[in-house]
Parts: C-alpha cells; sequence; structure tokens
C-alpha cells in the first residue's frame, strides 16, 4: 500500500511537469510571436492594388501546386512557398499579406520584433521557436517583416534562419514563408536563394493612387486623376497621408483645380513625400543651412522639369508617332526601323516606366493643346 502510495504520487508529479513545461513553452511562443485568426483580420479598404494583383498571381500558384502535386513529387521537385517581397519604403506589403491570408484563408502569424530584438543573444533560439509555433498552427502563414534584419549578412541568427527556413514548406507543413524587405542588399545571400517567388513592386502607379484619391475625394467635385498626377512617385504610404488630409480638409467645390494650385495646397498641408530619396536628400541641403527650395522642387526629381520639356517638343513634333511608339515601348513589341529612327531623335522616350511614360506624354499633350489655344491655333 505504502509502495501504491509512492508510486501514484510521482505519476502526479511527472503529469504535474509536464504541465508546467507545456505552460512555460505557450509562455515563450507569445512572448516571440503573433497569431491572428483570419476572420479577425480587420478589413482594407484602401489597398495598393499593383500590390493586391501579385497577391492572386502567388494565391494561383498554391492552386496550381496543389493540382501537379503528384508530378512535382514524381520529379523530385517542391513548391515551397517561400516567397520575398521587395519595394521602396512605403510599400503597401500589408495587403499582400491580407489577400493571402484571408482568402486561402490562413492563421498569420508575425514575429514580434519589438521582443526578439532586445535580446540579441537569444535571437537564434527565437527563430527555431517562430516556426516551431507556425508548424503547429498550420495551415499558415508566417509574416517575416524587414527580413533584413534577422537575416543579416553573415550573421549567425541568418543562417539559424536559413536552415528554419529549409525545413519549413507549404508541400509539408502547410505554412506559407513570406518575408518582405526594402533593403535587399543588406541581406545574406544563402538566406536568398531559399525564395521560389520573388514579387518586386515599385512606387505605386497611377492607377493606384486614383484608387485611394478617389475614396478621399467622395462627393467632391475636384479629379483625383489631377491630384494622383502631382503626386507621382510617392509611396503607398505618402498617398494615404494625403487622402487623410483631404478628408480632415475637403477640397472647395470647383473642378478646375489646376496643378500649381494643388501643389500649394499639398505643400501647406505639411505632407511631404518622405518615402523619396530626392525628397529627403533636398530637405538636408536645407536643414545643413543650404538654399531653401520650394515644395515644387521637392515634390519633383532631379530631371523631371527637363523631361516633360523633351516631351513637349516631341509632342509638337508629332504627338500621333510619338503615342504610337511610346504604346510599342509600353507593350514590349519588336521596334520597326521608323520606330528606331524615330527614337534616334528622342531617345528619352526609352526612359521611366510606361505609367510614367503615359503621363508625361499626357501632360505634354494638355500643356500643347493650352499653349494652341493662347495662341489662337
Amino acid at each position: 500500500m505504502h509502495s501504491e502510495g509512492i508510486l501514484c504520487f510521482h505519476l502526479l508529479l511527472r503529469k504535474a511537469t509536464k504541465w508546467g513545461s507545456v505552460l512555460s513553452r505557450e509562455e515563450i511562443y507569445t512572448e516571440v510571436i503573433d497569431l491572428v485568426e483570419p476572420e479577425d483580420l480587420p478589413s482594407r479598404e484602401l489597398s495598393q492594388q499593383s500590390v493586391v494583383e501579385d497577391a492572386i498571381k502567388l494565391k494561383n500558384e498554391i492552386e496550381k501546386a496543389k493540382e501537379n502535386q503528384s508530378q512535382l513529387e514524381k520529379l523530385g521537385l517542391k513548391f515551397g512557398g517561400k516567397t520575398l517581397l521587395i519595394g521602396p519604403p512605403g510599400t503597401d506589403f500589408m495587403s499582400f499579406i491580407h489577400h493571402i491570408s484571408t482568402d486561402i484563408p490562413l492563421r498569420l502569424l508575425r514575429f514580434r520584433f519589438e521582443g526578439i530584438l532586445e535580446s540579441p543573444d537569444r535571437l537564434p533560439e527565437n527563430i527555431r521557436t517562430g516556426f516551431e509555433f507556425a508548424k503547429r498552427n498550420s495551415p499558415a502563414l508566417l509574416y517575416i517583416e524587414r527580413f533584413e534584419l534577422l537575416a543579416e549578412n553573415n550573421s549567425n541568427q541568418a543562417a539559424v534562419l536559413s536552415m528554419e527556413m529549409k525545413n519549413c514548406s507549404w508541400d509539408v507543413d502547410e505554412v506559407l514563408v513570406i518575408c518582405q524587405t526594402s533593403n535587399p542588399k543588406a541581406i545574406d545571400r544563402n538566406a536568398l536563394t531559399l525564395f521560389e517567388q520573388t514579387y518586386v513592386f515599385q512606387s505605386p502607379t497611377l492607377e493606384d493612387r486614383v484608387r485611394v484619391l478617389e475614396k478621399a475625394l467622395a462627393g467632391s467635385s475636384a479629379d483625383p486623376t489631377l491630384i494622383a498626377e502631382v503626386t507621382e512617385g510617392w509611396a503607398f504610404s505618402d498617398i494615404t497621408h494625403l487622402a487623410s488630409f483631404l478628408v480632415r480638409n475637403p477640397l472647395d467645390e470647383k473642378s478646375d483645380y489646376s496643378k500649381s494650385e494643388l501643389e500649394r495646397i499639398i505643400g501647406d498641408a505639411g505632407i511631404v513625400p518622405l518615402g523619396r530619396k530626392q525628397v529627403i536628400d533636398s530637405i538636408a541641403q536645407k536643414v545643413e543651412g543650404g538654399s531653401h527650395p520650394t515644395y515644387e522642387r521637392l515634390s519633383e526629381e532631379y530631371p523631371d522639369a527637363f523631361l516633360d520639356q523633351l516631351y513637349l517638343m516631341a509632342v509638337g513634333d508629332n504627338f500621333h508617332r510619338t503615342q504610337q511608339v511610346i504604346e510599342t515601348l509600353n507593350s514590349n513589341l519588336p521596334l520597326t526601323p521608323e520606330d528606331r529612327e524615330f527614337l534616334s531623335y528622342y531617345p528619352f522616350l526609352l526612359s521611366g516606366s510606361a505609367d510614367e511614360k503615359l503621363t508625361r506624354l499626357l501632360r505634354a499633350k494638355r500643356s500643347k493643346d493650352r499653349l494652341d489655344r493662347l495662341l489662337g491655333r
């Protein structure tokens, strides 16, 4: 009887020890990583549409991987599901994550940087804990923001992170690993080679900017496209700051705002696109005691004014030919001998993105039409 009592005591002690270890492990998880169920994610009214479009591409790839799983296994191939998002500061990366998490749907897990970065010596251990937790809560999306902070070149945590990523996949663990960075040069090269998909984002397109400004200007007679043209090159975060200002300070009920009026309104509001390096350089020069640039100077890249004049020259020479060549370039179609001859006179048409070319073309056409009216042509 005495021996049975001792045995029962030891069994209870082992159970208590096990429960205690589980509890402490759960506490470690909550210190390292956050988990949000897909139905608990807040809705997003404003999104960078060009980013969402790439999220749709990734979702399609996930579906194709499932459809072709047997063929992939036969060839010894895997889908993996490790994706890198690269874009300038202020890019709407969260729209990508939100779309994948809610549409599949998946639990969203994010490292708690405010916790794990405070203890650099525990960083490798915390990385392992995060991946372990993601696998325990699959199907899941593990989102790593500021990836360069965890995968710094030639660092111990980069080696640990690379190993954990190698041992985690959508095929086996039902875990997508999506990382984001605005500084890919700082990332360990070995870690970079692990990504199966990479999506590179630029500044918001004209369509992106118009979509946001249309909602901010709902009920106003102001032209969102004209304001969007004024904000060319702005980060998505800058556009949302401007949208917030326009909601708080509705424009007067007039539809014929000029570009200079809109630039003045935006400048007076203190909405400065700090995501742009040129703007930061200009402000730094001002703070350091150099020249005091106007808002117009801050809001343009150094070649813009000159390029606009060159576009006006091309449009004045032959608008339809200029438009045709730009459309050919934007569509990546082969250039005809006539196109090449035209470009030899106007080689500047080769520079800039497709949206930038079209924006400059339309701007030059409006300027030409205005000059023609003034001259009575």
